[in-house]
């Protein structure tokens, strides 16, 4: 089996022309750009031989005809506000690119590689809808109920892009022997080793917390105020044994009512993550 480096380099710029900003990508989970770049991988997926399909979530599979077991690839195209543009698009645009080759080589095209990009890992509504759904994790409650920071319902958004009424796509135990996630590297080790790739044995999970206040709105100064107290103290307070080992404490993110100096709004929240670490052995521990 060959890889086509200059195909695969190919697929991952036209990718990127997707939602390009910069030297990264804006691609958030079913916007308009998004469901466009998951068309144009359905047909590369066809063009590899793939029996493909966008689900009832949003997430682009690829199914090969060989009868397996089958490999599953798999990783995904939606980014954070601001995205780099290998994040995930890396192991979708492997998978397709796996999936040709194979199917080029009379001694490996009897092999079945079945390709993913799931939908929403980022978490513009629900982290990791895709993923979640495929394994059987109950989703419905999620699309009834998220929205995006705009305040879009998920329904709404699913129901926009043409796949509310869409089956979804599930995995087949029979069929799905293992699988497999390329990534780009998200630090400078394998670099700094002088290595081009290496085997994941740690990842990481985030918990969060979501903390809403009410007081009263009122102008800053020496007057008696009636909200709970700063964002700064009330993390503070809320955040005991969240704080790092290394004496780093996960950085809140807050919202309030007000966005001017001189004046304490009447809301706020604030958004507490504490990293998660789960090793090759299963075991976990926090404050990694």
């Amino acid at each position: 089996m060959k890889i086509n480096a200059d195909r695969l380099l190919n697929d991952l710029r036209q990718l990127r022309s997707f939602g390009a900003t910069g030297s990264g990508v804006v691609r958030l989970a079913l916007s308009p750009v998004d469901m466009q770049s998951r068309r144009w991988l359905a047909g590369r997926m066809t063009d590899a031989g793939l029996s493909a399909a966008i689900d009832g979530v949003g997430t682009v599979f690829g199914r090969s005809p060989q009868s397996g077991p089958a490999l599953l690839i798999g990783s995904h195209t939606d980014t954070q506000p601001t995205g780099g543009w290998l994040d995930g698009a890396l192991g979708v645009i492997y998978g397709i690119e796996i999936a040709r080759a194979l199917a080029e080589s009379d001694e490996t095209k009897h092999l079945a590689v079945d390709v993913a990009s799931w939908m929403d890992e980022e978490g513009t509504f629900s982290s990791f809808l895709g993923s979640r759904s495929f394994v059987g994790e109950p989703v419905d409650d999620a699309i009834g109920s998220a929205r995006d920071r705009e305040g879009l319902l998920l329904r709404d958004a699913l129901s926009r892009a043409g796949l509310e009424a869409v089956p979804r796509v599930r995995v087949d135990q029979t069929r799905h022997g293992a699988y497999m996630e390329p990534h780009i590297e998200q630090g400078g080790r394998l670099e700094a080793a002088g290595k081009s790739i290496g085997v994941v044995t740690t990842i990481v999970g985030i918990r969060e917390v979501r903390l809403r206040f009410t007081g009263q709105r009122n102008h800053a100064g020496p007057r008696r105020c009636r909200f709970a107290a700063t964002p700064e103290r009330r993390w503070s307070l809320s955040s005991h044994g969240w704080t790092k080992p290394s004496g780093r404490s996960p950085t809140p993110i807050r919202s309030g009512q007000s966005a001017v100096s001189n004046s304490t709004p009447g809301r706020s929240a604030s958004c507490l993550a504490r990293p998660t670490c789960i090793c090759s052995s299963g075991t976990r521990t926090h404050g990694v």
